[in-house]
């Protein structure tokens, strides 16, 4: 797995820096840490939303939750950065749609989670498609053994 404050292999999964994949920056960046399997098909980003999250103080104030658009959102970015590995370089992919998602746990201040995204759909002949093509995903996001979210998600890349 790689960080991305060092881009550091700390293992063998085929992976690479977060920020070097990935245009977004905090605080709309929630991906911490990303690893890929070998062929390329399948990411797992994982983040730690912190207690001190600007979102915190307005979303069930005294019984915060993690919104489920930002579950969203963090499964979309690890999908994005699988697009990056596959395409050697920073990929900007916008969410263009989402469909049968469901929001299974909440994600509470201070937990970890996982997201992994498949991907499912590849325009490109030998899975080399570019800018302009859209792409789909199966994901999932995980604390530990629960799921807490799933949904399939298309991306464009948009360069």
């Amino acid at each position: 797995m790689l960080t991305p404050e060092t881009g550091t292999v700390t293992d063998t999964a085929s992976a690479a820096s977060v920020k070097n994949l990935l245009a977004h920056r905090d605080p709309f960046l929630f991906v911490d840490h990303v690893e890929a399997d070998s062929e390329l098909l399948t990411a797992r980003g994982t983040h730690r939303f912190d207690e001190g999250n600007w979102f915190f103080a307005g979303h069930f104030p005294g019984d915060p939750i993690v919104p489920g658009v930002l579950l969203l959102e963090m499964a979309a970015q690890t999908s994005n950065v699988l697009l990056g590995l596959r395409a050697g370089k920073t990929v900007k992919a916008y969410l263009v749609g989402s469909g049968n998602a469901a929001f299974k746990a909440p994600v509470l201040p201070g937990e970890t989670v996982v997201a992994q995204a498949r991907l499912t759909r590849d325009p490109g002949p030998q899975g080399n498609a570019g800018p302009g093509s859209f792409f789909s995903f199966k994901t999932s996001i995980r604390r530990g053994s629960v799921l807490c979210m799933r949904a399939e998600l298309t991306l464009w890349w948009a360069d």
